[in-house]
């Protein structure tokens, strides 16, 4: 039987636009500022509900950090 996994999702809040991203992809560029962040302040979302509880905030210009996500990606 293929076993399928669920991906683990990171919500960000930067400049006001919230962005979820795999965790996957953020672990590609292992030991990048973002991965880091990640490994140190963020828990997995105990449901949807709770999601605004483990988003990452971050005080930058929230159309520029789309940017940054289609780089990593």
């Amino acid at each position: 039987m293929l076993k399928m996994t669920i991906p683990e999702f990171v919500s960000f809040e930067v400049g006001g636009k919230s962005y979820r991203v795999a965790k996957d992809t953020i672990q590609l560029h292992e030991g990048s500022t973002l991965d880091r962040l990640v490994l140190e302040t963020w828990k997995p979302e105990p449901n949807q509900e709770d999601s605004h509880k483990t988003r990452i905030y971050l005080d930058r210009d929230g159309d520029r950090f789309g940017y940054v996500l289609d780089f990593l990606r």
